[in-house]
């Protein structure tokens, strides 16, 4: 916290300590309320999930459904969130997002989460193939009355589900659903 300087000249060193005094109070008090109320623990996955879309949609309100799971097989659990909305939505499907998730402070295992995919078209269920492309495994979404599979290029998942393969009986196999 910054003090505005006072206008008044100091006449002493007096009342700067009382100043310093009174911010160190205010700041001990502060870690005390804030210790209280529970907010020096560590943001949960879904609030990580909650910030990372807000900055990616830029709309602190916005309603979505996710789930989870470790796509990259990185030991940490990325996030899939399908975004709801006359923004996020056509006739034909929503946005699904792709969210990585990075651990941030191993003492408290707080994912943080960066978005690096984003794709149209999309409907539930979505689901998650044994299979993989370039160690990301393979997402199952329905799209044009299909199921599509969307296989990474190591960085990213197609833009337009609608425009990828039909998934075949033997990549249906064993899908995990994240989104029902």
């Amino acid at each position: 916290m910054k003090l505005a300087p006072s206008t008044r000249p100091q006449q002493s060193t007096k009342p700067s300590a009382t100043i310093r005094r009174g911010a160190s109070i205010l700041a001990l008090a502060l870690a005390c309320i804030f210790t209280l109320t529970g907010c020096d623990k560590a943001p949960t996955a879904d609030e990580q999930v909650a910030a990372a879309i807000a900055k990616f949609t830029e709309q602190a309100d916005i309603d979505y459904q996710h789930g989870f799971f470790d796509l990259n097989r990185d030991g940490v659990e990325d996030a899939l969130v399908l975004l709801s909305g006359s923004d996020w939505c056509g006739s034909k499907g929503c946005t699904l997002v792709v969210l990585e998730g990075q651990v941030l402070n191993p003492e408290n295992m707080s994912p943080s989460f960066n978005v690096i995919s984003q794709s149209t078209v999309t409907r539930p269920p979505i689901g998650v193939a044994a299979s993989a492309s370039q160690n990301w495994h393979d997402l199952i979404v329905y799209s044009g009355g299909e199921e599509k599979i969307l296989q990474s290029d190591g960085q990213h998942y197609p833009h337009n589900a609608a425009t990828q393969p039909t998934a075949s009986v033997i990549q249906l196999d064993g899908v995990k659903i994240v989104l029902p």
